[in-house]
């Protein structure tokens, strides 16, 4: 089935609609990695948020409050877990993860967020980032537009100390009230896994009543038996 809101998309810019619909996703995202994002008009960028609204609509939501972690986690299990779904659809204040290099990656779990939020968080994101880069550790805060969590934190993350990194973003939810927050180090690292939930649980150990849930996101590619013994 077609999707009407691509297909105006795509008709505005003079690019032929295909009858396979995932080919007119495949335009449209080549179109959006190249253009010049200052011209696309505010009708255009809520027509695409519409188009991926809908797109959305196929994600189960989840509710964080009913989920269990993937792991069992030691100190803080009613607050911590592990989780290594559909980054889509989690319901929650905050999401943390790698700040895109580039905001057009469509990678299918990585970069499903700049995906969904679509054009409206890449202009976002590159206001704050066109006179300098995010630092290394640094942590970005921005609204969320179409994946159902308020804020977007685009961490750059300092993989040598990634310590620094997780109590940034932990401040960063401290600060501005948000209670539950998903960290996504996109790391295939089992030992790197391990000082993050160490730093999450010391971050409680100070700020215990702040926070309602800290999920910490696994990649899918990580062996969850192994990340287990690790954490053991």
């Amino acid at each position: 089935m077609i999707n009407k809101y691509l297909s105006e998309l795509l008709e505005k810019h003079n690019i032929e609609v295909s009858e396979d619909n995932e080919e007119n996703i495949r335009r449209w995202n080549d179109f959006v990695d190249k253009c010049d994002l200052d011209s696309i008009s505010n009708d255009e960028v809520q027509l695409e948020s519409n188009y991926l609204k809908t797109e959305l609509i196929k994600h189960k939501p989840v509710n964080i409050f009913e989920l269990l972690s993937i792991i069992p986690v030691k100190d803080y299990s009613d607050k911590i877990l592990f989780y290594n779904d559909d980054l889509a659809s989690v319901f929650i204040d905050a999401m943390a993860v790698p700040a895109a290099a580039d905001t057009g990656d469509r990678g299918d779990k990585q970069h499903c967020v700049y995906y969904y939020n679509g054009i409206n968080l890449r202009k976002k994101l590159n206001m704050f980032t066109k006179d300098k880069p995010i630092n290394e550790g640094e942590v970005v805060i921005t609204r969320s537009y179409n994946v159902p969590c308020d804020f977007i934190m685009h961490v750059n993350y300092d993989y040598k100390d990634i310590s620094a990194s997780i109590i940034n973003i932990l401040e960063c939810s401290r600060v501005n009230m948000v209670k539950s927050v998903l960290i996504d180090i996109d790391m295939n690292d089992l030992e790197m896994y391990k000082t993050v939930y160490d730093n999450v649980c010391k971050y409680l150990d100070k700020y215990n009543a702040l926070f309602d849930k800290v999920i910490i996101y696994v990649n899918p590619a990580v062996d969850i038996r192994e990340l287990e013994k690790e954490l053991s």
